[in-house]
Parts: C-alpha cells; structure tokens; sequence
C-alpha cells in the first residue's frame, strides 16, 4: 500500500465510519490518492513556467552595466569575478528566452507523463 498524505487517510477512515469495509475503504483513498498525482503530473505538465521567474532578455552590454551598477562599493570585485557572473547570468537569461527549449521541456514532461 502507498503511503498517502492525512487528508486520504482521514477520507479512508470516513469511509469505514460510513459502513465499508476496511479494505475497500482503503483501496478508494489510494485510487484517489492516485488520481490525484495523476491530475497534478498533468497540470505540471501544462504549465508554463511562471514568467516572474524568467530572466528578461537583454543585451551583453546592458547585463554587464547592471552587475556593475549592483556591486557595493565597500567589496573589492575584480574583473573575472564579475565576468563570471555576468556569464552566469547571460547564460541563463538565454536559457530562459529560448522558446525552442522551453517548448521542448513542456514536450519531454508531457511524455513522461504519458508513459
């Protein structure tokens, strides 16, 4: 038997306080309890990655004038220290304006989900 969260647990009980047998009541929670992983798979499948957590898209140039601009006066940042993060950065903002990848990725969850 899987283990399923209270709430199951609770509706299996309720069940049993109806007048089904143990077994059975317990078999019910699960199927729900399945159902559910189910229709949360799916719904995660179909969901878009929340735009507030993109990156925007932007130029080289205009990435690397933010860093700067972010940088506390009182730190000491030498210059590969900021590159490397402005290379991070400009790594994953265009992993996150790639439109390609970002259908692929809803692609792969929705074959996954469908084996």
């Amino acid at each position: 038997m899987a283990v399923s969260p209270p709430e199951f647990q609770s509706y299996a009980q309720d069940l049993v306080n109806s007048g089904y047998p143990h077994a059975q009541s317990q078999a019910l929670a699960e199927a729900l309890f399945n159902s559910r992983q189910v229709i949360d798979a799916r719904h995660k499948a179909y969901t878009d990655r929340l735009n507030e957590y993109r990156l925007i898209n932007m130029s080289f140039d205009a990435l690397v004038a933010l860093v700067r601009n972010t940088e506390h006066p009182g730190t000491v940042v030498n210059y590969a220290e900021s590159m490397a993060v402005v290379n991070f950065i400009a790594r994953r903002m265009a992993k996150d304006n790639d439109l390609v990848g970002l259908l692929y990725e809803k692609f792969e969850a929705h074959r996954k989900l469908m084996r």
